[in-house]
């Protein structure tokens, strides 16, 4: 099941006054999809490249096993180009996926204004899924909940002479519920690894994650923020890991004439963290305290 190379565009000032989706899908592959935002045109919704979630595998009439079937949301985006979307209660997301993986998904800004509570490039939130199917539940010890591992790996967001008035993720994991359907802990590691937050010349109001993976049993490694002539009213995590047995590693920030009214952390993590990086350059002006590992 597929929702491949879906599109929506705005042009020439249109206005959408409800949500956007490239493709709003409830298949197991969403690739490809698209929202387009142009030449003075205005989303006053949610934006998502794609917006997917799965439930169960249905064996027959009767029966609905509670092995999952984790859904793949790959290489979507949302382009702003002079443009307006959201609102403070709105997201914006170039895929936002409850049960399974986010990558290689992308939100790109250009001289346009972008407002949300989330603004990530790829999402991946956890979904605790119930059944409510008739007939015969195949769940061990009749357990009916069942909760779903994920990523949110190699997503970007890259911004230029753009206002943002959002908490930006290049990649965002967020779990919970972590309980297998028998009643044992799901210790499945989530990850936002190798993502990206690429802003020049643009001012951001809330904070920046390079890659943020919220819950236990949680990694963010590799991450890269990399801002430039940008000023932003809050603090920037290279990568950010919070949670029981929560990880970071190998994250940077990279600030050049840039303002931060907040703290700098290359990494912040629970557990355990390694080998991060800040690097300042120009006239960077830091207000807080900077952090290699937090």
């Amino acid at each position: 099941n597929t929702a491949y190379n879906n599109s929506v565009r705005l042009y020439n000032n249109s206005i959408a006054l409800g949500n956007i989706y490239g493709a709003q899908s409830h298949s197991v592959q969403a690739k490809g999809n698209v929202v387009e935002l142009l030449t003075g045109s205005k989303a006053q919704g949610s934006v998502y490249g794609v917006h997917m979630s799965n439930a169960l595998v249905q064996e027959n009439d009767t029966t609905v096993s509670w092995n999952t079937v984790q859904t793949a949301a790959e290489n979507n985006r949302v382009i702003l180009n002079g443009a307006e979307a959201g609102t403070a209660t709105a997201e914006i997301a170039g895929a936002k996926n409850l049960s399974g993986w986010a990558n290689n998904n992308l939100v790109q800004i250009t001289d346009s204004t972008a407002t949300a509570s989330t603004l990530a490039g790829g999402w991946a939130q956890h979904e605790r899924q119930t059944l409510t199917a008739s007939g015969t539940q195949n769940f061990p010890s009749g357990q009916q909940d069942l909760s779903i591992g994920y990523q949110a790996n190699t997503n970007t967001v890259s911004a230029a002479g753009s206002t943002i008035q959002a908490n930006v993720y290049g990649g965002l994991v967020s779990r919970q519920e972590e309980t297998n359907p028998n009643g044992t802990p799901d210790t499945t590691l989530s990850t936002a690894w190798a993502n990206l937050v690429h802003l020049d010349t643009s001012s951001v109001t809330g904070n920046v994650y390079g890659g943020a993976a919220m819950g236990d049993y949680t990694s963010a490694k590799y991450n890269r923020l990399w801002l430039t002539n940008t000023q932003v009213t809050g603090s920037v995590y290279g990568g950010f890991a919070q949670g029981a047995n929560a990880a970071a590693a190998w994250n940077q920030v990279i600030l050049n004439n840039t303002s931060v009214s907040g703290d700098v952390y290359a990494s912040s993590a629970a557990q355990q963290e390694g080998n991060n990086t800040v690097t300042l350059a120009g006239q960077t002006d830091i207000s807080g305290t900077v952090y290699g590992g937090g």
